[in-house]
């Protein structure tokens, strides 16, 4: 059953499958699969689509049917935005409104970090060869994932650098790991 709303917001908008072809680099055709369900887009797709449409992802998807992305900046605004419901002193959140919210969280986090990192610290061709990569990941859980241990080894690299020794050794080992990979002969701590 196709539940996305690809084609529902496309028409809306006064889009063409060929606009959204363009932006994605596919043929039409393949956007008609994604708008009956018959091909699933990358995630890549799916935000790259999401933004251009002003959208949220998941809604995009059929997941949600928070179609504002503001309502996603805050969780009280889009608690506002959910329909729930009161059962014995406790607010029921429907599943899908639950991963909706995860998933623009998580999203939101990883190109935050992506962008920070990735844009602002390398060359067009790294930037070129990263881009490809993040494109490449079709499951938020593995952006949750890069995101969860990015945080956590920036986190680990303050608390070092200030004299936690646990944080420290944990630190040096990271490093030589790292150095190692990349082929260097020392690390710098």
């Amino acid at each position: 059953m196709n539940n996305n709303r690809i084609k529902e917001v496309r028409i809306a908008q006064h889009k063409t499958q060929k606009d959204l072809a363009k932006l994605l680099g596919v043929s039409e055709q393949a956007i008609a699969y994604y708008e009956k369900a018959l091909r699933e887009p990358p995630l890549s797709s799916w935000v790259k689509m999401a933004n251009y449409l002003n959208v949220p992802t998941s809604y995009l998807q059929g997941i949600s049917n928070v179609s504002d992305k503001n309502k996603y900046n805050s969780f009280e605004k889009w608690l506002n935005e959910v329909k729930v419901r009161e059962e014995h002193g406790n607010i029921l959140i429907p599943r899908s409104e639950s991963q909706a919210f995860m998933l623009e969280d998580v999203l939101y986090n990883f190109y935050k970090i992506f962008n920070a990192i990735i844009n602002d610290h390398l060359g067009i061709d790294d930037i070129n060869t990263y881009t490809k990569l993040k494109d490449n990941i079709n499951k938020a859980a593995d952006l949750d994932d890069i995101d969860f241990n990015t945080s956590e080894l920036f986190k680990l690299g303050l608390k070092a650098k200030n004299g936690d020794k646990k944080a420290i050794k944990a630190y040096e080992t990271i490093s030589k790991v790292l150095a190692e990979y990349l082929g260097l002969d020392e690390y710098d701590f």
